[in-house]
């Protein structure tokens, strides 16, 4: 059997994607291609449906892919034996790939029902290369989901297929949980990815509705829940761990020196790897927003811990507090330098959170959206 985009999967046809759309590498578009393809192959076995960064091109304007994905994450109510089954056949029925199942013995804390798989196949650009296929397997959780209707166009890649991915609010609730480094967010091999995905709940929450935000209330706290559970780690981390753990890691990847709050030397090296990798070109992702994006998503896990165990405030009332929040930095995006000098001196000519007192006078030469959402974390 033939690679469904075999038609794509040409060099000349991979190089004028990567030009045209400003990625330095064209070997990620050829991965991210692959990606679909081993999407097209597995729905067609197994039902699934797909979280991780694959749905980020479907929560942009345009049906543009503003960062590529290079491997799948799959969430599925289908045990491990009917994913090996259905991984199996794919690998007997298509003749340009070959599947191996990932050894899970080298993880420190293996999850029973989780199965990985690298599929190689000889790349159109010249060497042999390969993506990752993870599946979360036995999931049966209230998680909101998309329905991607066939016919979907995707810069040149026209998805003839239906697929199912997580709602937005889902899709941040999940990766939420990612950032908890020292619990079961990303492990240390896996520090380059966090950018990635700051920068994907981070873009996600600028747009995010009440219903969102209510969702990613819903779905952190589920999943969390549930990845604890099959977390192999003695004692159990509990749902306090995660979010403090998740507060934690956020507050090292930005500091201040005697003029300016900046990001941390680690989280410079790998904004700009990250960019310099997964981005296309013009882009309009700066290190500003950048670290806008991780302030943002603290003052998020503040109001989870208000919500989740502090129980200071109601979901629906934190969940409208927010989108409030969401609102008023776009407000500041349409206002005059006058503006938003004049907004800036009566944040901080306000008392102001023995936190920040500090660093009042570095804070007047800041943007408006650090001094704002800073107020709004230590209130």
């Amino acid at each position: 059997m033939a690679l469904h985009f075999s038609s794509l999967l040409t060099p000349t046809n991979i190089r004028d994607i990567a030009e045209k759309y400003g990625y330095s590498k064209p070997e990620y578009v050829e991965k991210f291609i692959m990606d679909f393809e081993m999407q097209y192959q597995i729905l067609q076995k197994l039902p699934c449906t797909t979280r991780g960064g694959m749905c980020m091109p479907f929560y942009t304007e345009d049906h543009s892919a503003n960062r590529l994905s290079i491997d799948i994450d799959l969430l599925t109510s289908e045990t491990v034996e009917n994913v090996s089954s259905a991984m199996n056949k794919i690998n007997f029925e298509v003749d340009e790939i070959e599947i191996e199942l990932i050894d899970p013995k080298g993880e420190k804390y293996p999850i029973p029902n989780l199965r990985s798989y690298r599929v190689y196949y000889d790349s159109f650009l010249g060497k042999r290369d390969w993506i990752k296929v993870d599946y979360f397997c036995e999931i049966n959780l209230p998680i909101s989901t998309k329905d991607i209707s066939k016919n979907y166009t995707l810069f040149a890649l026209k998805i003839d297929y239906d697929i199912q991915i997580l709602s937005r609010g889902s899709l941040i609730g999940d990766k939420l949980s990612t950032l908890s480094l020292g619990t079961i967010g990303l492990p240390e091999r896996k520090f380059a990815e966090i950018p990635k995905q700051i920068f994907d709940i981070g873009s996600q929450l600028r747009v995010a509705t009440k219903q969102d935000v209510l969702e990613v209330f819903e779905t952190f706290e589920q999943f969390t829940k549930f990845k604890i559970s099959v977390f192999q780690h003695t004692p159990p981390f509990t749902i306090e761990d995660v979010v403090e753990n998740i507060e934690k890691s956020l507050m090292r990847f930005f500091e201040h020196d005697n003029t300016a709050i900046i990001l941390s030397h680690d989280e410079e090296n790998r904004f700009s790897n990250f960019l310099g990798t997964y981005m296309g070109r013009p882009h309009q992702y700066k290190k500003t927003k950048h670290l806008g994006n991780i302030l943002l998503i603290l003052f998020l896990i503040k109001t989870i811990k208000n919500v989740s165990y502090y129980s200071k405030i109601d979901k629906e009332a934190a969940a409208t507090k927010f989108v409030q929040v969401i609102n008023q930095l776009n407000k500041f995006q349409t206002m005059y330098s006058e503006e938003i000098r004049e907004q800036i001196r009566k944040l901080l000519s306000s008392p102001l959170p023995s936190q920040l007192s500090s660093i009042q006078r570095i804070l007047r030469g800041q943007p408006i959206e650090y001094v704002f959402l800073l107020r709004e974390i230590y209130r």
